[in-house]
């Protein structure tokens, strides 16, 4: 799989974050920020009750908010404008391209670079020998 093929699958996992971060802005802090708790679920097994399964379900939607936070904040001002005006405000490119004081293929280079740190971050991409960007195993 390469970077064009990750693509749809980064900007999915980015609004899926932007809904649930207008959804629940202010989520109370509990047990279940904790670090050892932010980590990839395993894989369900066969048999799991529903509500297992939905805790392991949230588990990983909060661990996925967890990366995108994390990546956000050593971003650039600029690319961390990109995102907000994107994926949670929903503006076109063309609007954030102004917004930005940019070429409109300027905030395409821009949203690659976002969306390529977040790709290996999530564990869709990683560099061959070859510092080439291939997928996983």
């Amino acid at each position: 799989m390469t970077f064009k093929h990750v693509i749809p699958l980064v900007e999915a996992r980015l609004y899926s974050w932007s809904l649930r971060k207008l959804e629940y802005p202010d989520p109370p802090i509990s047990r279940v920020y904790d670090p050892e708790s932010l980590t990839p679920p395993k894989k369900a097994q066969k048999g799991i009750s529903q509500p297992e399964a939905w805790v392991l379900r949230h588990q990983y939607e909060l661990w996925e908010a967890s990366v995108i936070e994390r990546v956000l904040k050593g971003l650039s001002h600029e690319l961390q404008q990109l995102v907000e005006l994107r994926y949670i405000q929903r503006w076109t490119w063309q609007k954030i391209a102004e917004a930005l004081n940019v070429h409109e293929r300027t905030v395409f280079r821009l949203r690659d670079q976002v969306l390529v740190i977040l790709a290996y971050e999530f564990g869709l991409l990683q560099k061959d020998e070859n510092d080439e960007a291939v997928s996983p195993g």
